[in-house]
């Protein structure tokens, strides 16, 4: 076995600047849907799947890299560090099987550092160490080279899909909030699906509001309803339908509001718009993303902005009393 100190001196450096901001780089490292397109892909015909991805400290990954030859990587490890959006570090190891299913390869034991410097653009400069030789370091060189353009393959086709189907400013307005609770995840979802606590904070932006949700049915398909009452004797009514119910990861329903009397203000979204709020693990804490998309009007955006900062105000009250 090699020694520490025989097997430190191999390791390699790689930068390459990306024209996307820090927290969009870092979302191409951590989130599954963006990973299995460039990630462990030197080539673009190979078929790439996360069969685990625990993204915490201590969490665990497996990927599945299976080549145009028949021969299948098993790539494996664990995250050690997490800050976003700024730095990850890794183990890696690796074993592949050829197309009988014999082990011809492996590697234990290397670690990556991954760093993103925040400008204009991203550059990002990843560290791999402890390679048991140099003839492994240099196949790793190549490899993450070639990921790297596969990477800005998909940042581009990501780009180009984007400006097709986006639909202008003015047409379909839409808010994206970031948050992180210092909760774990599980406590946070269950704030947005348990009634007791979902009053203590939702549509709570504005003091004088009381809330109830008069329904929750929280599943695919289920229907929510909430009824606010102002002193002005005007009842509001949010309701929609949960699209997608994946615990504690994910939520996804639909958001529209009457009133009655009926009220002409723009601000109110009367026609379907749609809510997705997705939770990540930081540690002990939790980063919630939140897109509120389909709003009618500028207006509409602008209120409702306002409106759901100051109920994500009342939201990290709440978790911090529980």
């Amino acid at each position: 076995m090699a020694s520490p100190s025989s097997t430190a001196k191999y390791s390699l450096q790689v930068r390459r600047t990306f024209p996307v901001p820090r927290e969009k780089m870092f979302e191409m490292w951590t989130l599954t849907e963006h990973l299995e397109h460039w990630m462990c892909r030197p080539d673009p015909r190979n078929v790439v799947k996360y069969l685990q991805h625990e993204f915490r400290v201590g969490g665990k990954r497996l990927i599945e890299n299976k080549a145009a030859d028949g021969g299948v990587f098993m790539n494996r490890g664990k995250y050690l560090e997490i800050k976003p959006p700024e730095k990850l570090v890794l183990t890696w190891a690796w074993e592949h099987l050829d197309a009988s299913g014999r082990k011809t390869a492996e590697l234990d034991g290397t670690v990556v550092t991954v760093e993103f410097h925040d400008g204009d653009s991203t550059e990002l400069v990843l560290t791999h160490e402890f390679f048991r030789d140099a003839n492994m370091r240099d196949l790793h060189s190549n490899g993450w080279n070639l990921c790297f353009d596969q990477l800005q393959e998909h940042l581009d086709a990501s780009a180009g899909e984007n400006t097709m189907t986006k639909t202008p400013p003015a047409s379909e307005p839409s808010v994206q909030i970031r948050r992180t609770f210092a909760a774990p995840r599980e406590k946070v979802f269950a704030a947005w699906t348990k009634r007791e606590l979902l009053e203590r904070w939702m549509c709570r932006d504005v003091p004088t509001q009381d809330p109830k949700y008069v329904e929750l049915d929280v599943r695919p398909g289920g229907h929510y309803a909430i009824e606010i009452k102002t002193p002005e004797g005007v009842t509001y009514l949010g309701q929609g339908i949960f699209r997608e119910v994946r615990p504690p990861e994910k939520l996804v329903f639909t958001w529209a509001w009457t009133t009655s009397p009926e009220s002409t203000t723009e601000e109110l979204q009367k026609d379907e718009s749609v809510v997705t709020v997705e939770l990540f693990e930081r540690g002990s804490s939790t980063e919630m993303v939140f897109k509120h998309e389909k709003l009618s009007s500028i207006q509409s955006q602008k209120s409702h902005k306002k409106g759901w900062e100051g109920c994500f105000e009342m939201l990290t009250k709440v978790l911090e009393s529980r």
